[in-house]
């Protein structure tokens, strides 16, 4: 792995900031350089010239009186500055009056005075990036006039290698001050990419350390695996927790599923043996009676409690035929066959089957609920768990008591059946086994019309609770999941 992919994320984070910082430095330098450096040639020139059009005006006074000593001195103290290389004053006709070189007065103006007027480049237009230009003043014109008459003309030629070393000069300054600044920003920039790179990799970097925690305190690696610390930042570090926390999972939940299965195995051996148990005795309970009446008929044929002995096998006969059939309930595996019913209309078409039941006990069957209340279930399913939870709630009433049936829609589009009743209610100790094969509170019964209940309602979906209903008795809720 190359050395840079080791370093850790703040540092390389703050190489990046690093980086972008140098390049735009280097970016406005640059385009600060160019500018300075047009403006000095600009600011040269623009010298340069007013220095040929002051020679122009103190050259007038001398040529009018003919005092060409005078004018000499003037042209030798142009030619004393460090950018002109050759300047020479001529008359109206071209001739040479005064100059830097003494052998050329009297004589034609030199082929490099061509005589035009020179005025400053044009700086019009934008560049993004302003070059230098590419050649400097090299020569510059300017005519000697009084009142529109002209006496002659000045002519100076500048020297282009010194006018580059006078702007070369100028732009040292501002090459020290970038370099200044240039030091200044690398320092002050190194310390701020730190520190942002700090602030922003420090999530990173507290998640990468829980996850290495968390790899520790799982044991992520596998017995035949050898665990050892990833190489490189920590992204990379993090990807590798989360490959072998991803890892680990896995064999988990395989783990978790095998133990989940073979609970399962021993839950189903459980509930098979207390099914067995508690039928076994209910048979024999049933068989005892059955065999001490058959036995008295036998040896009391012409017994006067003939009719009592008959009766007593056919409670029991009845009764262990209502065992079998709630146990065969409970027992059937079944496939919910889903449609959208009105839950409501379903109640209380429930409540109608069971009203003259209720009102043989003295037990008053109520339900509230408007049309529209619509949900997908199984109506013969639902209609089960409903007549076995009334019916239940029928054998620990007592007259006058009151049972009362509503419908309500939960926030997430659920539907929540409450039966709620004026009982004794249900200890809360109670509460979490009821539901379970065989568990009853009551003295007669199989245990199994609650575990019924509970059962249609987890095949739909939902799930079915029960608690204090208000001012006393026992509430039920049948929750169901949202049409969907």
């Amino acid at each position: 792995m190359a050395p840079f992919q080791r370093l850790p994320l703040q540092t390389k984070g703050a190489l990046y900031v690093l980086l972008l910082i140098v390049a735009i430095f280097l970016t406005v330098s640059l385009v600060v350089y160019t500018s300075v450096h047009r403006d000095l040639e600009q600011q040269l020139v623009d010298e340069n010239l007013r220095m040929v059009r002051d020679l122009s005006g103190s050259a007038r006074s001398p040529i009018l009186t003919t005092d060409l000593t005078a004018l000499q001195k003037l042209v030798e103290q142009a030619g004393s500055n460090r950018a002109v290389e050759a300047a020479v004053v001529t008359d109206a006709t071209g001739r040479i009056l005064a100059s830097t070189e003494m052998s050329g007065l009297g004589q034609k103006s030199p082929e490099w005075a061509t005589g035009k007027v020179q005025e400053p480049p044009s700086t019009s237009g934008w560049n993004l990036l302003p070059l230098a230009s590419d050649e400097l003043l090299k020569t510059a014109s300017h005519p000697i006039e009084v009142r529109d008459e002209e006496l002659g003309k000045v002519h100076v030629r500048f020297d282009p290698a010194e006018l580059r070393q006078i702007v070369a000069e100028n732009l040292n300054a501002t090459l020290r001050k970038l370099l200044w600044l240039g030091l200044f920003t690398g320092v002050v920039g190194t310390a701020g990419a730190f520190l942002i790179s700090g602030f922003v990799t420090r999530p990173i970097r507290r998640l990468t350390g829980q996850v290495e925690a968390m790899e520790r305190e799982l044991a992520t690696s596998a017995p035949d695996e050898k665990g050892g610390p990833a190489d490189g930042d920590e992204l990379a570090r993090l990807q590798y927790g989360f490959e072998r926390l991803r890892s680990t999972l896995d064999r988990y939940l395989e783990e978790l599923d095998r133990l989940h299965r073979k609970q399962q195995a021993l839950n189903c051996l459980a509930t098979i043996g207390e099914m067995s148990a508690h039928v076994a005795h209910e048979l024999r309970n049933s068989l005892s009676s059955l065999r001490g009446a058959a036995r008295y008929l036998r040896r009391h044929p012409e017994a006067t409690q003939k009719t009592e002995f008959s009766e007593i096998i056919e409670e029991e006969v009845h009764r262990l035929y209502e065992m079998t059939e709630g146990f065969l309930d409970f027992s059937r595996p079944f496939e919910p066959q889903l449609e959208e019913r009105d839950l409501c209309a379903l109640i209380q078409d429930t409540c109608a089957r069971l009203a003259t039941d209720y009102e043989n006990a003295g037990v008053t069957l109520e339900s509230n609920c408007s049309e529209g209340r619509t949900c997908l279930l199984d109506p013969q399913l639902i209609h089960q768990a409903l007549v076995n939870l009334l019916t239940n709630a029928l054998d620990v009433l007592e007259p006058g008591d009151r049972v009362h049936l509503s419908v309500e829609s939960g926030s997430d589009g659920t539907r929540r059946v409450i039966v709620r009743d004026t009982g004794p209610g249900i200890p809360a100790e109670d509460r979490e086994r009821i539901f379970k094969p065989f568990v009853t509170t009551k003295t007669h019964g199989s245990g199994l019309g609650l575990a019924v209940v509970s059962k249609v309602v987890l095949q739909h979906g939902g799930n079915v609770e029960v608690d204090d209903a208000p001012g006393g008795g026992a509430r039920f809720t049948l929750t169901l999941p949202k049409a969907g």
